[in-house]
């Protein structure tokens, strides 16, 4: 799972070897690790405001995800996809040896988080087709609940073999 393999990455490595970069342009492991969480947390503040009064959740059995246009391009942007951007400036890392320990953390709470929420909708029923989702870089952009769900886990994994590539480097 994402989790224990990111704790595997990261446990036993020096905070010199977490802020080592492959090139002055590229990220950090640990700058990886923060753009993942604002990413998520992005969302997440979103996603929290829908989920704050229960009684408005749209209720449903989902068999499937149903992808918006929006949300089949954001699948470009997994593991797999073909397609590399910059990330937006508001989705980037601001700090360059931001504390590790505090990161790695915060990016444990972001995902039981997550894993909370996908609990709640399957456990009550709750229709991710349904809710929409502005995107943290602009509220024109929305993808529905499930979609996010489905995008995170893509771009984590993504980012995740970055974290892998990085670390090769400071072996090689």
């Amino acid at each position: 799972n994402l989790l224990d393999e990111i704790q595997k990455l990261f446990s036993g490595l020096s905070d010199a070897e977490c802020y080592k970069k492959i090139n002055e342009k590229s990220w950090s492991a640990i700058q990886v690790i923060v753009h993942l969480n604002i990413t998520a947390n992005g969302y997440l503040n979103f996603i929290l405001k829908k989920f704050s009064d229960d009684k408005k959740l749209p209720r449903g059995k989902v068999s499937e995800i149903k992808f918006t246009l929006m949300g089949k391009i954001l699948k470009m942007f997994g593991p797999e996809g073909k397609i590399r951007i910059k990330a937006p400036a508001v989705l980037r890392p601001v700090t360059e040896n931001p504390d590790r320990v505090a990161t790695l953390n915060e990016f444990y709470s972001i995902q039981n988080e997550i894993i909370s929420l996908i609990q709640k909708c399957e456990i009550e029923n709750i229709n991710v087709n349904r809710i929409k989702i502005p995107s943290p870089v602009s509220t024109i952009i929305k993808v529905n609940l499930g979609e996010f769900f489905v995008f995170t886990l893509g771009h984590e994994r993504r980012h995740l073999n970055q974290v892998k590539r990085i670390l090769q480097s400071l072996s090689d």
